[in-house]
């Protein structure tokens, strides 16, 4: 009887085993979910960011040759130059920051 009860017990402590194995398993596959999901939203973030400074150098470019031809003002080119370099660094801050 008391083998009976050993083999038993010893077979239910090798599913409890699996068991352990497979939820390990899992919990590794949900971390790796989770930063994959994580790296998924601050990749669409960038994205998102260097739309709108892509937008914005746009509209200074613009912006800033209309104004040239029309009111020479040499700050003003130089603060639209600053602007553009600005935004440039953000933009490799950015990059920085997604990898």
């Amino acid at each position: 009887m008391k083998q009976m009860f050993g083999s038993r017990a010893e077979r239910v402590q090798q599913v409890c085993n699996v068991i352990r194995a497979r939820r390990v398993q899992i919990n590794t596959s949900l971390f790796e979910l989770e930063k994959s999901k994580v790296k998924l939203t601050s990749s669409k973030m960038l994205a998102q960011e260097r739309e709108n400074l892509s937008k914005v150098v746009a509209d200074l470019s613009v912006t800033g040759e209309g104004i040239s031809h029309g009111f020479p003002d040499p700050g003003l080119q130089e603060s639209l130059r600053e602007a553009r370099e600005a935004i440039i660094l953000a933009e490799a801050l950015l990059e920085v920051k997604g990898n």
